[in-house]
């Protein structure tokens, strides 16, 4: 029996006990991925890179850089996630964001930092 996750979800938080067997059978899910659609996939493959990013940028140490890179990937599946569901405006807000990236990316590779503007 193959579940979408917004089935589970759903199941998950209604109060009801989970057999054995489903438990099993969410977990084959969630590895395989049988149980996300394509679309589904991608926008949470997009939103958990865009939180990694910004965590790691938002804790200011020397590998906080790769929060870019981490936001890089993100800005791409977001790209492929709206051009999936006919969504222009969030390409384009990505395309731009795909280039704060790449200058925050370059930026970081090249030692640039805001020493004296920022106190």
């Amino acid at each position: 029996m193959e579940y979408q996750a917004l089935e589970w979800i759903g199941w998950a938080t209604s109060g009801a006990r989970w057999t054995e067997a489903q438990i099993l059978e969410l977990i084959r899910c969630a590895i395989s991925g049988a149980c996300w659609t394509k679309t589904q996939m991608l926008e949470w493959v997009g939103c958990v890179l865009g939180v990694i990013g910004a965590g790691v940028l938002a804790l200011n140490l020397r590998i906080s850089g790769w929060g870019f890179v981490a936001f890089l990937f993100s800005n791409a599946v977001w790209i492929w996630f709206g051009l999936e569901t006919g969504s222009n405006g969030l390409v384009t807000m990505q395309c731009f964001m795909t280039v704060t990236s790449m200058v925050g990316i370059w930026r970081w590779r090249h030692g640039l930092t805001l020493k004296g503007v920022v106190s």
